[in-house]
């Protein structure tokens, strides 16, 4: 119940709070202006951490369109064939554990939250989410499938899924990509 598991969760949620609220405060620090740690608390204080937000917005959002999911697309899960030249030849996704159905907005944010870099972000967004579009639609109408898909249907599921990417990036991504060993956490 309820009430049993907020006992054993409680504390552990604290702790999470109280360390990304501190990693916000350091990002206000160095962007004076920004409000990170208020909208921080304004998740904390209506789904009691980010966590839980974004499973709310991954399992509860209502979506414009769902359809099988990879579920955890990002460069971890990805491998890459480069020609003789070093350039791209092609990209194989791997590790379809937790593939489903849901919105690809989810698959989409999730990729660019833990795949790219803000800088890209900031400039391509708009292109990336256009070239997205643009061959999600073409790919199902060469198999014969049409689906009332706007590419304003797809921002508006970009938009609310964006706190699922965050969500991963935020959580996973620093113990990820620690090069000193000795800061990394022992699962075991």
């Amino acid at each position: 119940d309820f009430i049993n598991w907020e006992k054993e969760i409680g504390p552990m949620r604290v702790h999470g709070n109280n360390a990304q609220r501190a990693m916000f405060k350091g990002l206000e620090e160095k962007y004076p202006g920004k409000k990170y740690v208020e909208h921080l608390d304004a998740i904390i204080e209506k789904h009691l951490d980010l966590y839980s937000a974004a499973t709310k917005v991954r399992d509860n959002q209502e979506y414009k369109l769902k359809t099988i999911c990879h579920g955890d697309p990002w460069f971890n899960n990805m491998m890459f064939k480069y020609k003789e030249d070093a350039k791209l030849d092609d990209v194989l996704f791997i590790d379809f554990q937790i593939a489903g159905y849901a919105s690809p907005a989810l698959d989409l944010v999730y990729f660019l939250a833990a795949s790219t870099t803000g800088e890209l972000r900031r400039k391509y967004l708009p292109h990336i989410l256009t070239m997205y579009h643009t061959i999600f639609i073409g790919t199902l109408e060469r198999f014969g499938v049409s689906v009332d898909f706007s590419y304003e249907d797809l921002l508006e599921d970009f938009r609310k899924a964006r706190l699922h990417g965050f969500n991963f990036a935020l959580n996973a991504l620093p113990a990820i990509l620690n090069e000193n060993a000795d800061d990394i956490i022992d699962t075991e």
